[in-house]
């Protein structure tokens, strides 16, 4: 489990990873905006296929928990049809609005595979955002940091093994995610998914590998 978010946009599956008010949520707001899918908005499960006949090598990317909850802010870049159906809920970091995926399934993909990892940034946000590509050890620094149980001596060589897989298996970025993400939500998106894109083939990926499998059950429809 990462304390990451998952999003889907246009061919590929992001892996967010980042603290509490890096831009994990406000990606994926500005997802539903521009059409794309949710995974999951905060904690987000890895599987890899028992049998690799099923998906080959592919880490597929699951919700940890049936909900999305928004900021203040990040909720106005919500479709109206979306944004008509949040509730207000108190939680420990403070008031968010909870789009529930039993209420909008539309908006949620009930797992997806892989395509890259962004690891979001904490410094000071510009106005737009800026991408950059990260090497093996840069992106299993970032991966390590989102790892929950990652200090449990039990699972500490699993996880680290999943970690370097992760960091060595998929293109990675350092993502600082901009106040134009906001205010132009559709342009900012499409500025992050070109730069993405063009460090998946900067990383020698099949274009092919980004294509969305989703899973046909009741929180989600096949695209």
């Amino acid at each position: 489990v990462l304390h990451s978010a998952a999003l889907h946009y246009r061919g590929l599956t992001i892996l967010a990873l980042g603290p509490s008010g890096a831009g994990k949520s406000t990606l994926c707001a500005a997802a539903l905006r521009a059409g794309g899918r949710v995974v999951s908005d905060d904690l987000v499960l890895l599987t890899q296929p028992d049998e690799p006949a099923d998906v080959g090598s592919q880490i597929w990317l699951h919700p940890y928990r049936a909900d999305m909850l928004l900021r203040e802010g990040s909720h106005r870049l919500l479709p109206n049809a979306l944004a008509d159906t949040l509730k207000p809920e108190q939680r420990l970091s403070g008031p968010k609005l909870r789009l529930d995926r039993g209420v909008a399934p539309e908006a949620f993909a009930a797992r997806a595979a892989l395509s890259c990892i962004a690891i979001l940034g904490q410094g000071p946000r510009r106005a737009s955002s800026q991408v950059r590509p990260l090497d093996q050890a840069g992106a299993l620094v970032g991966i390590l940091s989102a790892l929950l149980y990652r200090l449990s001596p039990i699972a500490r060589g699993p996880l680290m093994d999943a970690a370097r897989r992760l960091a060595s298996g998929y293109p990675a970025v350092q993502l600082d995610v901009g106040a134009r993400l906001l205010s132009a939500p559709v342009d900012e998106l499409e500025h992050i998914h070109r730069a993405l894109l063009s460090a998946r083939k900067t990383a020698g990926a099949s274009a092919d590998d980004g294509s969305l499998r989703l899973a046909a059950n009741s929180s989600a429809t096949v695209a």
